[in-house]
């Protein structure tokens, strides 16, 4: 089922990139540079977000919500897969700092239960075969079947895996997909990171200083969810047109992207940026860039441009994390980008355990120490919110 569904999802990820090229490098080549081309193109987009939302309807849901409904329910809405598949391709081409699982998670869960439908399956059968399905699109595309079996399962506060039984065939899954989109689209879609050089001190002084970076990044999660939830309550009651909302998202993240290149798109590929560019940048320039993409993400999910926040939360906190860590002579920028990246993340996600998965294998091994203590201390900061309800 992974290795089925990961043709769809790879064929996604062809279209996005293609599209990518086609408009930001292609056009932009073809009239010899526009100063204002970035402003241009992120408004058209929103225009474009706009209408699609207007017409097509509010597709696909968020990655939290969409992996809530596989845990819980194991099926999805199928009618309205195309429907997200369109918005999201147009979210994403046109420079949406977001990533592409939302979509991928939408489309897999969708086949897995469309497929579940016509073999007229029972309710547990129909809920393993969209969990392989969403597994098998987020192994491919993640790089790491550990963690794409793991974050469906993990509930918000991080402490439970119900429904254990199914991550081992979960796990092949993954790796099925992961397969499939190596034969398909070869290095076309992969990541190649140079990080920096790093050595884990046999003291353990990292795992110290991961904690006040875990903090931080925590601090920043839960920042972020602060300003998500003021926006989603006061500005649909302020700008009640789709298409309206969705035009000031793509000229605000416009204005944005004039000020860095690096606020457009996921980060997953503008994250090597950080590591061959950080020093020369400085690390006020680098905390500016996370927080303006941090402030990106929140007004386009709230504008109605669709796609996930993982790689730009892991982004945003990894560029944080190093500007602090080069202000502080003393802490290694790798250690002050990974805790922090991670604790941002799963404090926005509360799954610890899978984004250590995930963010492991993306990552240098050797610093395994302060991404999952950065995960752990992260989502406590934000636990009590979700204990509050």
């Amino acid at each position: 089922m992974g290795a089925v569904v990961e043709l769809a999802t790879a064929l996604f990820l062809l279209v996005e990139h293609w599209l990518v090229e086609l408009l930001w490098e292609e056009i932009p080549h073809q009239l010899g540079g526009f100063r204002f081309y970035t402003l241009l193109i992120c408004t058209l987009g929103g225009l474009l977000v706009g209408l699609g939302q207007h017409f097509l309807g509010d597709w696909p849901k968020p990655m939290k919500e969409a992996l809530e409904d596989v845990r819980t329910n194991g099926e999805f809405d199928v009618a309205h897969v195309p429907h997200g598949v369109v918005i999201s391709l147009v979210s994403l081409s046109f420079g949406g700092a977001l990533g592409p699982e939302a979509a991928l998670i939408g489309l897999a869960g969708g086949l897995g239960t469309y497929i579940s439908r016509q073999l007229k399956m029972s309710a547990q059968q129909a809920y393993a075969l969209t969990y392989f399905s969403v597994s098998g699109a987020l192994g491919a595309f993640f790089r790491s079947p550990l963690g794409s079996a793991a974050l469906p399962l993990e509930s918000d506060d991080g402490t439970e895996l119900p429904r254990t039984w199914t991550m081992i065939p979960g796990i092949f899954a993954g790796l099925a997909g992961l397969l499939v989109t190596i034969t398909l689209a070869g290095d076309t879609l992969g990541v190649t990171y140079d990080f920096l050089p790093y050595a884990a001190p046999r003291n353990g002084t990292d795992l110290l200083i991961a904690i006040p970076f875990g903090l931080l990044g925590g601090l920043l999660g839960a920042g972020f969810l602060w300003v998500h939830d003021q926006l989603h309550h006061r500005v649909p009651s302020q700008i009640s047109s789709k298409i309206v909302r969705g035009l000031l998202g793509g000229l605000l993240l416009g204005l944005l992207g004039t000020f860095s290149s690096l606020v457009l798109f996921s980060g997953q590929t503008g994250m090597n940026d950080l590591f061959t560019k950080g020093a020369e940048m400085g690390g006020w320039l680098l905390i500016v860039i996370g927080l303006a993409k941090l402030l990106a993400v929140a007004l386009l999910v709230t504008t109605g441009w669709k796609g996930g926040e993982f790689f730009p939360m892991m982004f945003a906190g990894a560029a944080i994390g190093m500007g602090v860590a080069y202000l502080i002579p003393s802490v290694d920028p790798m250690v002050g980008a990974m805790a922090t990246m991670a604790a941002t993340t799963a404090a926005m996600l509360r799954k610890p355990l899978a984004v250590v998965l995930l963010v492991v294998l993306l990552m240098p091994a050797s610093l395994l120490v302060p991404i999952t203590v950065g995960a752990y201390v992260g989502t406590a900061v934000t636990m009590p919110r979700t204990s509050n309800k």
